[in-house]
């Protein structure tokens, strides 16, 4: 593991209570769902990159493919 490094920035109040429920419900601190989120945007970032395309199969089975912008 990378040593750990303490830093600080700003978010609005909605962001903050969204973070705070998403780790809530995960049982998971902030860190870690700011952490994971990081992660994940990595992983999509490198997809897309080298041409890759990000999909989503919903309930019935049918893709939907997620574009960042």
């Amino acid at each position: 593991m990378s040593e750990i490094v303490k830093t600080s920035f700003n978010l609005s109040k909605d962001i903050l209570n969204q973070l705070e429920a998403m780790a809530k419900t995960r049982g998971v601190s902030k860190a870690d769902i700011l952490r994971q989120a990081i992660a994940n945007q990595k992983f999509f970032i490198d997809t897309e990159s080298s041409g890759g395309k990000i999909l989503i199969e919903e309930e019935d089975k049918s893709l939907k493919r997620v574009i960042f912008r």
